[in-house]
Formats: C-alpha cells, sequence, structure tokens
C-alpha cells in the first residue's frame, strides 16, 4: 500500500505486503486494511500500525467488501468460507460472529449487517452476536443495497420491482418500473429514489 499526500502528489508512506492486501477502509481514526489471517489499522500520517488483529479466517478477496463499520469503534470483517468477525479498538482478540452460507454482497442498514445470498435473498444479523434479525426471500434476483425508507427498507430486483419491507422483514407494499430492469437504486433528496437500468438511469419520488 502507498500512502500519497495530497498537496504535491509525493509519496509519503509505503507497505509492502507478500499478498494482495483487501479493499481498504477509513475507520478507527486510521486506515483499515489487511491480508491473509491478519486485519491492520494503519496511521494515515506514517503509515504505522495503530492495532493489528490475528483472523480465525482468512479474509474475504481483494475485490470484495472486507470491513463493513458499525460503529466508530467496531467494525465486522468478511472471512473466507462466508463468516464474520467483529474487531474492536482496543481489543486484541476479535469475536466471531458466525458462518451463513455463501452471500455475494454485504452492508449494514438500520443498524444491522445484511448479506445478499444468491437465489435465496437478503439475510440480516445483529452484528453484537451474530444472531438473525430478519431476512427477505426472494423469488428472482435482488440487486444489492437495501434503502432505508421510513422505518423500514427499499429492497429492488433486477426485473424492475421495487417493494418496501418492515423492520421484521415482511413485505409491507410493492411496486414496478415497467420495462426496466434495475440495477442499482440509490437514495435522493426530498424521498426520491435514483435508480440504474440497462441503458439509462433516472429518478422517481416515492408516495408517502
Amino acid at each position: 500500500m502507498t500512502g500519497l499526500d495530497l498537496a504535491d502528489g509525493g509519496v509519503r508512506w509505503t507497505t509492502p505486503s507478500a499478498v494482495t492486501s483487501v479493499r481498504t477502509l477509513a475507520w478507527g481514526g486510521g486506515v483499515l486494511t489487511g491480508s491473509g489471517n491478519e486485519a491492520v489499522l494503519l496511521d494515515p500520517l506514517d503509515g504505522n500500525d495503530l492495532a493489528r488483529w490475528r483472523l480465525s479466517g482468512p479474509l474475504a478477496g481483494p475485490d470484495a467488501t472486507a470491513f463493513v463499520p458499525v460503529s466508530t469503534e467496531r467494525v465486522v470483517a468478511v472471512c473466507e468460507g462466508s463468516s464474520l468477525v467483529t474487531l474492536g479498538i482496543g481489543e486484541d482478540e476479535p469475536a466471531r460472529l458466525g458462518s451463513y452460507g455463501p452471500f455475494g454482497a454485504v452492508g449494514r442498514v438500520h443498524g444491522a449487517v445484511w448479506m445478499l445470498r444468491p437465489g435465496r435473498g437478503l439475510l440480516a444479523v445483529d452484528p453484537a452476536d451474530g444472531t438473525s434479525l430478519w431476512s427477505v426471500e426472494a423469488d428472482r434476483r435482488l440487486v444489492t443495497d437495501p434503502l432505508p425508507y421510513a422505518d423500514g427498507l427499499l429492497v429492488g430486483d433486477a426485473d424492475g420491482g421495487i417493494r418496501k419491507v418492515g423492520p421484521d422483514g415482511r413485505t409491507v407494499e410493492g411496486c414496478s418500473l415497467p420495462g426496466r430492469r434495475l440495477d442499482a437504486p440509490a437514495a435522493a433528496a426530498d424521498g426520491g429514489l435514483f435508480f440504474a437500468a440497462k441503458g439509462t438511469f433516472g429518478c422517481f419520488t416515492l408516495a408517502p
């Protein structure tokens, strides 16, 4: 990893690694990265270690999200074998949350860590102890990043369907974008929703 000085573009520090590091995260006053069975928090000024953790399994590959922040002092790390562990500032030993079967994407919403499981929908777990909080079943491919909306979530699928689910994961209501293939939704101002679809993008307003 290389650190650049934004004032002049010069190299400020480097950290050699024998294996490819995972995608980094700005967290805990430093830069969180890692490779293999180790996660390390680096000082952004000089690249020195602020903290280092030994994990129970290798971190997810370099093209996947490896870390999901759940607070200013705690982060969830994604390891191979579809397992999650938590790391904490000032804690030497990571805590293993559990294994959850294959999943292709991961994130945080409404205080829960969600996982997108191919052909099975969404599963959300408590980042404190790994217990299941809610799930969303899928009869078609869901897109990533469920969006907070009121007290629930908006979940989209690749065929243009959008549904609102409650805090328990059950569908409250739904709609569809006629003739649109939904690839990536994103929240817009004033209760709107941006969407990317095949060959186009747009925005619509959600009715209360």
